[in-house]
């Protein structure tokens, strides 16, 4: 199992008119819990958050309705998982 980290909307045009600081600290902490219940589960994690917080600088990671993720952001986001997906199948194989 591949969990990811839940993406920061506080990055997006849509919170621009929002204090977007508490934004990320609530998503911040749900993702170190988020985290620490994947290592405990025995899964495997990404961290795609940090590309999330790109489409401040880069409008075209966001989809049109200026909060979701565009087709370019959901493509960073698998290239993240493909080696960890390649890796799990990889030991599955092996065993």
């Amino acid at each position: 199992m591949i969990v990811l980290s839940i993406p920061d909307w506080g990055f997006t045009p849509f919170a621009a008119v929002q204090d977007t600081e508490p934004i990320s600290q609530q998503i911040d902490g749900f993702n170190e819990v988020n985290l620490e219940e994947t290592e405990s589960a025995g899964a495997h994690y990404v961290d795609v958050t940090i590309n999330s917080r790109m489409a401040m600088d880069d409008f075209e990671l966001i989809a049109g309705d200026r909060l979701h993720p565009s087709g370019k952001m959901y493509a960073m986001w698998a290239e993240k998982v493909m080696p960890v997906a390649l890796e799990i199948l990889q030991v599955d194989k092996e065993e």
